[in-house]
């Protein structure tokens, strides 16, 4: 999972008329539960139409493992299930069906993390939960890791053997939403630990290639290996930038290398 910063970007204002008229109506119209889920699931077209952009937006990644693959089929994903909540004990709530046409509530994912996901949203106890449009959901703290904020997907990490962990597993809180998140959205699923494997053997060989030549040229210069090193620290930021597979599982490994020279030529 890596941040996806949509502080400067925004469907057509075409689109975005479109769906608040039927924002519109939904709050506006004295509906019953049924009747609101009618109108959300005859306007599923609405938040089908902007897959293309949030894949665009992705570099054509999942947002919340960082996995391509061209042969599924995308999930545009309700961040905030849109008719209907469950929390961890199986118990359901009505869900954020004012969010059903916001945007900003939309998250690109890949079938085997969305289907596991479905409309479990639990919230951390005692704390604010959104039940109207009134209600402001910036109050909420919801167990789930959200790749739209900054600071979420810094409490994931991930080992040599590709697997996911919690980042901070002495601070409960945050252990326990990456452990949430990690089960809920299959993060740790056999092909996803092997691809993000596959990317962390390959960093560790640049990564020691790095290494060697840096510390070659501080006792024996050489063009040639001057070269090299400019070639591995070149194929690492490639590895760590935002457009490749899996570049926080990369940018791990990187700092696992236990070199500060490694981590300022790399992570810049």
């Amino acid at each position: 999972m890596i941040h996806i910063d949509l502080t400067d970007v925004s469907p057509s204002k075409e689109w975005i008329a479109r769906a608040d008229a039927v924002t519109q109506e939904l709050i506006k119209g004295k509906y019953t539960k049924e009747q609101r889920n009618a109108i959300i699931d005859s306007n599923d077209k609405l938040w089908r139409e902007l897959e293309p952009w949030l894949n665009e937006i992705s570099h054509g990644k999942c947002w919340y493992s960082e996995a391509r693959d061209c042969a599924a089929y995308w999930h545009v994903d309700h961040f905030r299930p849109k008719k209907e909540i469950k929390d961890d004990n199986g118990d359901t709530y009505e869900g954020y069906w004012w969010l059903a046409f916001n945007w900003k509530n939309y998250r690109l994912a890949g079938g085997a993390i969305n289907v596991r996901k479905s409309t479990k949203f639990p919230m951390r106890e005692g704390t604010h939960w959104a039940c109207t449009p009134k209600d402001d959901e910036d109050d909420e703290f919801p167990y789930l890791l959200d790749p739209v904020r900054p600071e979420d997907p810094c409490l994931l990490t991930f080992d040599e053997q590709g697997k996911a962990h919690p980042a901070e597993p002495d601070k409960e809180w945050h252990r326990q939403r990456a452990e949430f998140s990690i089960r809920i959205l299959n993060l740790n699923y056999d092909n996803l630990s092997r691809g993000r494997k596959l990317i962390w053997d390959l960093c560790e060989r640049h990564a020691k290639d790095a290494l060697r030549c840096h510390a070659t040229i501080e006792v024996n210069p050489s063009a040639s290996k001057k070269q090299k090193l400019k070639d591995a620290v070149l194929a690492l930021r490639a590895m760590v930038c935002s457009n490749a597979e899996f570049s926080a599982t990369a940018a791990t490994c990187v700092r696992a290398m236990g070199s500060l020279w490694l981590e300022r030529a790399v992570l810049r």
